[in-house]
């Protein structure tokens, strides 16, 4: 299980497939006090992996980002850690530390293989800027004599690249050769839960969305909600983890179970009737012990649809 540490951040770009340019949605993040205790009650709870991800926006800019990291990365509790990020800010300590993190990934959006088409998917531009800071992380890496398998790379532009030879896929193959990760699964554009409009179809809905199981968020007031992703208004809020124990939210008599319960029958509620980004959960890397007993009537079901 993992939980996302939900946050809205500014952002450097105005992508089209964001919520953010239709809603107006308040600012809102952890300081680090607030932050360590979250962390500390999904621990104890039994939770050891964290999504830094921010609903809306750009995790380097949170101004205590670096102070997040070490913390998570130091924390003999947390077994992993990660974050997408537009990689633009201006932080050259942080490119350089990117080689020494053993718990992290770090999740690079490429938004386009040419300016014109960085452009045309982000709004802005910014593809200088972002070839700059890929070209810096890998240099330091050669001269420190590091590898950079902690950088996984998001293809996230519909358009196939029509010119082998540019820059920024010489980049992309210096960060593969110093042992970066390739994942195309996240080229389409998702419908944010129904809130905007996508050409993406998306999969048929038939059981418990993975989301569910492993993407929980919880906002920096203690709010829980199924689904970081795409839940902007909370619509499947499962309660406040400082008025209840994480233990008795994920319970099987809780929010969490019933909304779990009814997706395992094909009932889709909230921004999960329109969301168009279904991912099914593979029955078997399930670790809520009550719903283990399901395993059987889950397969069943499916098998039936």
């Amino acid at each position: 299980m993992q939980i996302n540490l939900t946050q809205v951040l500014p952002c450097h770009l105005k992508c089209s497939f964001c919520v953010s340019k239709k809603n107006l949605i308040p600012k809102t993040r952890y300081d680090l006090e607030n932050f360590i205790t979250v962390v500390d009650i999904c621990t104890k709870y039994g939770i050891y992996n964290f999504d830094l991800t921010p609903h809306i926006g750009e995790f380097l800019l949170d101004e205590q980002f670096m102070s997040k990291m070490l913390f998570l990365e130091s924390n003999k509790k947390v077994k992993t850690w990660n974050f997408v990020t537009n990689f633009l800010p201006d932080n050259p300590a942080f490119y350089i530390l990117i080689p020494e993190f053993s718990k992290g990934t770090i999740n690079i959006s490429i938004y386009g293989l040419s300016q014109k088409q960085y452009i045309e998917t982000t709004g802005k531009d910014m593809f200088s800027k972002f070839c700059n800071n890929l070209w810096f992380t890998i240099t330091k890496a050669e001269e420190l004599k590091k590898k950079l398998k902690t950088i996984n790379l998001y293809t996230r532009y519909n358009n196939s690249p029509l010119d082998s030879e540019s820059y920024i896929i010489f980049l992309l193959d210096e960060l593969k050769k110093l042992g970066a990760t390739e994942d195309i699964t996240e080229i389409h554009n998702k419908n944010w839960g129904g809130l905007i409009e996508s050409d993406f179809i998306g999969k048929e809905k038939n059981g418990i969305c993975q989301h569910s199981i492993c993407d929980n968020g919880i906002f920096p007031n203690g709010d829980m909600t199924l689904c970081n992703c795409w839940d902007t208004f909370k619509t499947l809020s499962l309660g406040n983890i400082f008025n209840k124990s994480l233990k008795s939210i994920y319970s099987e008599n809780s929010k969490f179970g019933e909304l779990i319960k009814g997706q395992m029958f094909g009932k889709y509620t909230g921004i999960c009737e329109k969301c168009n980004d279904f991912e099914l959960v593979d029955i078997n890397s399930i670790e809520i012990d009550w719903l283990k007993k399901y395993k059987k009537i889950i397969k069943q079901t499916r098998e039936q649809r």
